[in-house]
């Protein structure tokens, strides 16, 4: 069985024992565990914070995005040898209680990964 799918969202599957495919590709997401409703705070996204993965011309980080829930608040495409797939954003949620920050990248040759981070906003 593949390591990965080309079909279906790709997720760690024990973070405990990452394979080496899933720390090259796995988003990891830097924000605070709580935020105020309407203020400003920064997410930061990094793909290959736990192993590099290659910056090439035939293999690279395609895009990077960023929902809360469900709902898409940013994205941003990337472009191989000169954009690295480390990116913040500024971002503010209205609305109070629990919300899911949910990062997702394209990888080229071995598709969507995602990653989430649970944060309460009050």
């Amino acid at each position: 069985m593949s390591e990965f799918s080309l079909e279906e969202v790709n997720k760690v599957k024990d973070w405990n024992n990452m394979t080496d495919i899933e720390k090259k590709h796995v988003p990891a997401i830097e924000a605070p565990d709580k935020v105020k409703a309407g203020e400003a705070f920064d997410v930061l996204i990094e793909v290959g914070k736990y192993m590099k993965h290659p910056n090439e011309l035939n293999h690279w980080i395609n895009w990077i995005g960023l929902w809360i829930d469900k709902r898409p608040v940013a994205f941003v495409n990337l472009y191989p040898t000169v954009s690295e797939p480390v990116v913040r954003f500024r971002i503010k949620i209205d609305s109070v209680g629990k919300k899911k920050i949910v990062a997702r990248e394209f990888c080229n040759l071995h598709g969507v990964w995602q990653n989430e981070k649970e944060i309460g906003v009050e």
